[in-house]
Formats: C-alpha cells, sequence, structure tokens
C-alpha cells in the first residue's frame, strides 16, 4: 500500500461514525480537500487535515505509518486549538507550503454552504469569518 492509500485508510477509519453537518460522512470533506490540491504530500495532508483535532489520531500514530515529516508536520500545524481564532491558525498555515495549499482548500470547501441543510446566525457568522480568513490567504 502506498503513503496515499495509507492516508486515507488511516483518515477513513479515525473519522468512522462521523458526520457532516448535511448529515454525510464526515470523511467526504477531507475527501473533497485531498481532491482540490495538487501534490502528493498536499493530498496526504488534507485527507488527515482533521485527525488530530478530531479524532483519537496522536503525531505518534502518523509516525508509525509513515507518514512523510513534511506531511506530519502540516497536519500538526493545521490543527486549531478550540481557543484559537481562525485568523491566527490561517497565519500559521501560510508559512508551511503543504498547510497553506490544504487551508485554502479548507476554508474553501467550509465556505460551501451546500453543507449545512438549515442555516443559522451562528452559520453565516462564521461565513464572515471565513471570508476574512480567504481574503488573508489569498491577498
Amino acid at each position: 500500500m502506498g503513503l496515499l492509500e495509507k492516508a486515507i485508510v488511516l483518515a477513513t477509519q479515525a473519522h468512522a461514525g462521523q458526520l457532516d453537518t448535511d448529515g454525510s460522512p464526515y470523511i467526504f470533506h477531507p475527501l473533497r480537500l485531498m481532491l482540490a490540491v495538487h501534490t502528493p504530500e498536499q493530498q496526504m495532508a488534507a485527507v488527515l487535515h482533521d485527525t488530530l483535532e478530531h479524532t483519537q489520531l496522536s503525531v505518534q500514530d502518523l509516525e508509525g505509518a509513515g507518514l512523510p515529516a513534511s506531511v506530519i508536520e502540516a497536519v500538526r500545524i493545521l490543527t486549531r486549538p478550540e481557543d484559537e481564532p481562525r485568523m491566527s491558525a490561517a497565519r500559521r498555515a501560510m508559512q508551511h507550503p503543504i498547510a497553506y495549499a490544504v487551508k485554502l482548500a479548507d476554508v474553501r470547501d467550509n465556505m460551501d454552504m451546500r453543507r449545512i441543510p438549515q442555516p443559522m446566525a451562528e452559520d453565516y457568522e462564521r461565513q464572515e469569518e471565513y471570508r476574512h480568513v480567504l481574503q488573508l490567504l489569498t491577498g
């Protein structure tokens, strides 16, 4: 099994049972990101980008899978503590080329309101935050 396939399996197993806001399997979000970026390293980081934040996977698990250090570093950089503002996380991601590509794809995917069947006020507020983050990322 290649490294990208290992990353996909890890992410799929880690996100098993999780649902996105539209009720679809959560893994669809990381898979969409994986398809939106270009290099194998970006694809691995994209499919794994939420594992440290939203699953039981650890950095040690990623290392144990034999993933490249650059991918693990990107996933670590993309992991946003709950109390960290989105702008701060975006600035951090901008400093790492793999993390930057994934963050840009992530923000664009998160801005797709089709993921939210019945948007509420807090969803629109979050969209406004994402617009500011996208402006930062795209200059």
